[in-house]
């Protein structure tokens, strides 16, 4: 028997052999001061043998390959309290959003990379960037077992 847990509640998944999460949450957030940002959760295997470093970068190419005027920004490894992964800051334009900026966080989970995306308009990047820090310091891991 195979325990889920997600937000709301938890349940069991009979005969079940394997198990791939994908799952993606996403989260309109609008602070105190009126600024806005989304906040987006993505979850995703992580290839047998393959490096945290190498599936970011992976991941990279493929924005650079769809995205208009995409740069990265920064790049490297990162420590908070209860995680360890790459920070990524980068920017593109979308057709109807205009200048875009992404803080990432990427991070391994037993064999599930996890990515921390915050997401707003490049004149509040800098607020992006303070935001998604203190919410990943306050990040408190969990482990539920199977």
């Amino acid at each position: 028997m195979t325990s889920y847990h997600f937000n709301e509640a938890m349940f069991a998944l009979p005969d079940v052999e394997r198990l791939v999460d994908h799952s993606r949450q996403f989260l309109e957030i609008t602070t105190e001061d009126g600024s806005t940002l989304d906040l987006v959760i993505a979850r995703t295997p992580i290839i047998e043998g393959q490096a945290l470093r190498a599936a970011v970068e992976n991941g990279l190419t493929e924005q650079r390959r769809s995205l208009r005027a995409f740069s990265v920004l920064s790049a490297r490894e990162r420590e908070y309290p209860a995680l360890h992964g790459i920070e990524v800051r980068l920017r593109f334009i979308d057709k109807s959003e205009g200048p875009i900026y992404h803080h990432e966080f990427h991070t391994l989970m037993g064999n599930t990379r996890v990515g921390f995306h915050a997401i707003c308009a490049v004149a509040r990047a800098d607020y992006c960037d303070s935001w998604m820090e203190a919410m990943l310091e306050s990040v408190k891991t969990r482990n539920f077992g199977t």
